[in-house]
């Protein structure tokens, strides 16, 4: 938002693999406000709206979706039913909110907050088809000084209760570019991933001990969090410990091969 009311602004990314559908949310908000007992949009928050299989309906239909999460931890999950919202208890949905300030002090100044969302396919239907599109729509919940949200603004869509109305996104295979050879790709392997603990191991395939390469770990915003630099055994551990939960790529790259994949601590 920009003007009078709020100078709060929000970047939406999206990722998947074969498990779950991954949404980061990142706000930039000046003064952080989590005081209402309820509603779950009272408070500072995002909330997220899926059509995973494209019904395009012009009501809540069955099969569409939507997560809200404020930075008090208070969520609110549902899922169309015929024309309306109802009750969703989904599994496995894993969340977590990162909180830049302070909340419910309007003295100093705050930067925002960050939401990572994971929801797997198997709760919303099952993973899309490559090349085909689905349905997202996206609202943010402001709370400008306490006491509830004053501007609740749709970002992607015109109606959350119109999936018609969201924005379409096509599901797109993975492009990795440089001078790489499809063999040396699936030679390289990284586990356990997720780590919970941001510990990997890295396998290289035969040939690659001895040769120097940089291994690099950045998080979804392209911000390097790590840089290694070695020749290397077959197997190397690679110590990110320290990092936050969330999702970053790890990059590893010589002269003669690039390779870069995604990588979760949990």
């Amino acid at each position: 938002f920009i003007g009078s009311v709020s100078l709060t602004n929000a970047t939406l990314k999206t990722s998947w693999d074969a498990a779950n559908l991954y949404v980061l949310v990142d706000v930039k908000d000046q003064h952080l406000w989590s005081d209402s007992p309820s509603p779950a949009w009272d408070d500072d928050g995002a909330e997220l709206f899926i059509d995973p299989q494209n019904k395009n309906c012009t009501d809540p239909c069955s099969g569409v979706y939507k997560l809200l999460f404020n930075i008090g931890n208070k969520t609110l999950l549902e899922k169309g039913s015929a024309t309306s919202w109802s009750a969703w208890n989904p599994t496995g949905v894993n969340y977590k909110i990162k909180v830049n300030g302070t909340l419910n002090n309007d003295s100093d100044t705050d930067q925002g907050y960050v939401i990572e969302i994971a929801v797997p396919w198997n709760q919303i239907g099952g993973q899309p088809a490559i090349n085909t599109a689905w349905g997202i729509h996206f609202k943010l919940h402001d709370d400008v000084n306490g006491g509830g949200a004053e501007v609740h603004e749709d970002l992607s869509g015109d109606d959350p209760n119109k999936p018609s109305t969201w924005f379409r996104v096509d599901l797109k295979p993975a492009i990795i570019t440089g001078t790489i050879n499809a063999e040396n790709i699936e030679g390289i392997s990284i586990y356990p991933n997720p780590s919970n603990d941001g510990r990997f191991m890295v396998n290289y395939p035969e040939g690659a001990s001895g040769k120097e390469y940089v291994i690099r770990i950045t998080d979804v915003f392209g911000k390097e969090m790590l840089q290694i630099k070695s020749k290397l055994e077959k197997t190397q551990l690679v110590n990110a410990y320290g990092l936050q939960r969330g999702i970053y790529f790890m990059n590893i790259k010589n002269e003669e091969r690039e390779i870069t994949k995604k990588i979760i601590i949990y």
